[in-house]
């Protein structure tokens, strides 16, 4: 499936999820013992992590999600749109993508609200 992403798409679905889980929403993690995130959580059949819920919303499918080394969708923002290019995905701005979820995903990975996490990712991104 070949699929163009914009940049202005991604921070619309920042902010949806952030709309949808609510600003003061702090992502758990289904493993307790690693705390590791990730994109799809399989028990409850949903994305997971904030990267999941966007990539979700924006029309990727638990299966184009899976990939990496390591426990299946345990994969960092960079590498899971890699995994995507690969499957006919492209982007507008794949660096500044890259780079804003990386951002956001690192304050969700530090406890963060995911409101404060996507205002610190924008924050990041306008200081570039």
């Amino acid at each position: 499936m070949s699929k163009t992403v914009t940049y202005q798409e991604v921070v619309d679905a920042l902010h949806a999820a952030v709309a949808e889980r609510g600003a003061d929403y702090v992502y758990q993690s289904p493993d307790v013992i690693s705390g590791t995130c990730y994109n799809w959580h399989e028990k409850e059949d949903k994305p997971g992590c904030i990267v999941g819920w966007v990539l979700h919303h924006l029309g990727a499918t638990k299966e184009q999600m899976a990939g990496g080394g390591g426990p299946r969708y345990a994969v960092g923002a960079y590498s899971t749109l890699d995994i995507l290019k690969d499957q006919g995905w492209s982007f507008d701005e794949f660096d500044r993508i890259g780079a804003l979820l990386n951002e956001v995903q690192r304050q969700q990975d530090a406890l963060k609200p995911w409101g404060e996490a996507v205002q610190k990712g924008l924050e990041a991104d306008d200081n570039r």
